[in-house]
C-alpha cells in the first residue's frame, strides 16, 4: 500500500469539455497500459502535461499524434522517421509502409503513408488533415504491438458514441 505524503502543484490544470475530456482520458489509459508502476518517466509527464495544454490551441489529432510519438519514443520504440529500412531519406514524394520491428520501406503505387506524412511527424509539424489521416493507423499499429490484445477502452466508448449518433440516438 502507498500513500502520498508530499505533493506540488505544477500549476493551474486546463479546463477539458467534450472532445478534449475525451482525449484526456485517451491518453490516460496509454499512461496506465504502457508504463509500469513507480517508473519514472519525466520526459512522458511533460509531454502530457503540454499536451493537455494544446487541445485547446491546436487541433486535437494533431495533439494526440505527437504526444503518441513522444511516447514511443521515451518508452524506447521511436519510430526511424527520417530514412527506410535500406538506410534512405524519407522523401516527401515518395510513399511508405510499416514493417513491424524493422521500419519503412518504399512502396510503390498507391496506399500506405506518404514521405511528407512522414517528415511532418518527425518534425512534429502535423496540421495538415491529410496527413493526420495517414499517420493515425500507423502509430495505431505500433502502439497496438505494445498494448497488446485487449482493446483501449476509451476508443471502445467513442466508437459505440459514434455509432449512437449515427443511428439518431442521444
Amino acid at each position: 500500500m502507498f500513500s502520498l505524503r508530499r505533493m506540488e502543484v505544477a500549476g493551474r490544470s486546463p479546463e477539458l469539455r467534450g472532445q478534449a475530456l475525451f482525449a484526456a482520458y485517451y491518453l490516460n489509459e496509454l499512461l496506465l497500459r504502457l508504463l509500469q508502476r513507480q517508473d519514472p518517466h519525466p520526459e512522458v509527464f511533460d509531454a502530457y502535461v503540454q499536451a493537455l495544454g494544446s487541445f485547446a490551441l491546436q487541433p486535437l489529432e494533431a495533439v494526440l499524434r505527437v504526444f503518441e510519438k513522444r511516447l514511443l519514443e521515451a518508452l524506447g520504440y521511436a519510430l526511424v522517421l527520417e530514412s527506410d529500412v535500406s538506410g534512405e531519406p524519407i522523401e516527401a514524394r515518395c510513399r511508405y509502409r510499416y514493417l513491424p520491428e524493422q521500419g519503412l520501406e518504399r512502396m510503390q503505387g498507391q496506399g500506405g503513408i506518404s514521405g511528407r506524412a512522414l517528415l511532418a511527424l518527425a518534425a512534429e509539424a502535423c496540421d495538415n488533415a491529410q496527413d493526420l489521416r495517414e499517420i493515425k493507423p500507423l502509430l495505431r499499429q505500433v502502439l497496438g504491438q505494445y498494448l497488446g490484445e485487449r482493446p483501449l477502452k476509451t476508443r471502445e466508448f467513442l466508437i459505440d458514441l459514434e455509432g449512437q449518433g449515427r443511428s439518431g440516438h442521444d
